[in-house]
């Protein structure tokens, strides 16, 4: 039984340790992303045409 137990927490560590890895990744790729619309310009949405 302890045995069990072990194994569930060393699994959860796992993936407690994955979800970190995975918040701080979506949050480098989001500043990124706001940096590269500032030196872009205007946003596609923006962009009007003439037809």
């Amino acid at each position: 039984m302890s045995g069990i137990i072990t194994e569930q927490v060393g699994l959860k560590l796992a993936c407690g340790n994955v979800l970190s890895s995975t918040h701080a990744l979506l949050s480098k790729l989001f500043s990124l992303d706001a940096v590269g619309k500032e030196k872009c310009g205007p946003y596609l949405s923006e962009v009007t045409t003439k037809q």
